[in-house]
């Protein structure tokens, strides 16, 4: 789970659930193995075909393996990040990003809107 900073974020309530479930939820990353994935296509592109836009289109993306993608249902990524303030531009850390299921749809999202 990863925990969004951007402006006053973390002075906020949200801010602060943000941390309490990053910090609740970490030993759960441990818990799962899957295998190394394979190389990833030339380039982050959406499901239509353009340039990733959106974060919708980014959880579409080639780029996922299916058993990750297969996870999306459960996990709701976009509500999740959503419900974070996750917002074009901002700078993310992940703590104890775990096996890097957050990962693989929040650095294409960022680098695709400015962010880091």
């Amino acid at each position: 789970m990863g925990l969004i900073i951007g402006g006053e974020a973390c002075s906020t309530r949200r801010g602060a659930l943000a941390l309490l479930l990053a910090g609740g939820l970490s030993p759960l990353s441990a818990c799962g193995s899957k295998p190394a994935p394979s190389p990833p296509p030339a380039g982050p592109q959406s499901a239509k075909g353009g340039g990733v836009t959106t974060l919708a289109d980014v959880v579409a993306g080639a780029w996922r393996s299916p058993a990750d993608r297969a996870r999306d249902p459960w996990r709701h990524p976009v509500e999740t990040l959503q419900f974070f303030g996750l917002q074009p531009g901002m700078t993310v850390v992940e703590l104890w990003p775990g096996l890097g299921w957050y990962t693989q749809i929040l650095a294409p999202y960022l680098k695709a809107t400015g962010g880091k």
